[in-house]
């Protein structure tokens, strides 16, 4: 995060300073500058940046889309979502329980070689 805000304040510190006509997006004052070793440098910090930022989406990214597959092969949520809306239609006053297959996390019941291969493809697309 230190990181993130030093290169922040560099690049607006830079912007105010060599850009006159400063857009509020910084590629549109990179590209009319075009392809220079400044320009470069600082593409290469902002992929940095993104870099950094990828671990904190990949854990919710790949619960999500395992719970998507499992959603598809087994529809477990579907069963499971119809069964407590029977149980509250019908004003049951039974507590509604979670299976205990269900209590795991997603990734320990989608195969290894799913969630890898899943995984990786959707953060390389």
């Amino acid at each position: 995060m230190s990181f993130c805000f030093v290169v922040y304040f560099i690049f607006s510190h830079l912007g105010i300073v060599s850009y006159p006509d400063v857009h509020p997006n910084i590629f549109e004052n990179l590209k009319a500058e075009g392809a220079t070793p400044t320009t470069i440098a600082v593409f290469a910090i902002f992929l940095g940046i993104f870099l950094c930022n990828i671990p904190f989406v990949f854990l919710p990214g790949k619960e999500a889309l395992l719970a998507l597959v499992e959603e598809a092969q087994t529809r477990s949520m579907s069963i499971e979502l119809a069964r407590r809306m029977d149980i509250k239609r019908r004003g049951s006053l039974l507590e509604i329980s979670v299976d205990a297959s269900r209590k795991k996390p997603i990734s320990d019941r989608v195969p290894d070689s799913t969630y890898t291969l899943l995984t990786v493809g959707l953060f390389i697309a």
